[in-house]
């Protein structure tokens, strides 16, 4: 599975990459976790 995301950085500007995961995601648990946008509704 391939993951883009994307960040703002006050210095920087945009940020921009990508992870690429083997299935099954369950044992990437933290990985996404830390790639959540937790301040999303």
């Amino acid at each position: 599975m391939l993951i883009f995301a994307w960040a703002m950085h006050p210095l920087f500007g945009k940020l921009e990459g990508h992870i690429i995961l083997p299935l099954p995601l369950g044992r990437f648990a933290q990985e996404l976790g830390m790639m959540s946008d937790k301040t999303a509704p």
